[in-house]
């Protein structure tokens, strides 16, 4: 059932031409991003409670605004090489093998919002793709599988 419901996905991103919008892969400094972020709030939080001395304050906010800025125009030099390398024109089978599992669970939370399965042929133990039906989100039902 998987399978199917990312072949149904897969239809519909080949025809909107999407899916290598969707699959720029993260920043891998990210992480580190969002830490300094955290200090430099962990930082600003022990001044405000007058834990710290103003002298500690300004000269570790000093370094940490440094390492933000950094990390910032890091992320900036990343994309803009990110957007230079990506195929504009790979089709969405190609682009989906290249992802994550994480990635793809995102892309395909993000296209559907629910899959309905109807009663199959009573006594029949095979598998009916056609009583799979996936509720697309703001896409409406398009009729992919028969």
């Amino acid at each position: 059932m998987d399978d199917l419901i990312t072949q149904y996905a897969l239809d519909i991103l080949d025809r909107q031409d999407t899916l290598g919008a969707r699959l720029t892969a993260p920043w891998p400094g990210e992480h580190r991003l969002e830490l300094a972020q955290q200090q430099k709030s962990l930082l600003q939080e022990q001044w405000y409670a007058e834990e710290i001395s103003d002298a500690l304050y300004f000269s570790q906010l000093t370094s940490e605004e440094a390492e933000l800025k950094r990390l910032v125009n890091e992320q900036k030099v990343w994309t803009a090489g990110q957007q230079s390398v990506r195929h504009p024109h790979m089709d969405a089978r190609t682009a989906w093998n290249r992802t994550s599992l994480r990635e793809k669970r995102e892309i395909l939370s993000g296209l559907l919002d629910s899959v309905t399965i109807l009663p199959g042929t009573k006594g029949s133990h095979r598998f009916e793709p056609a009583t799979v039906v996936p509720v697309w989100r703001d896409l409406g039902s398009p009729s992919l599988g028969g």
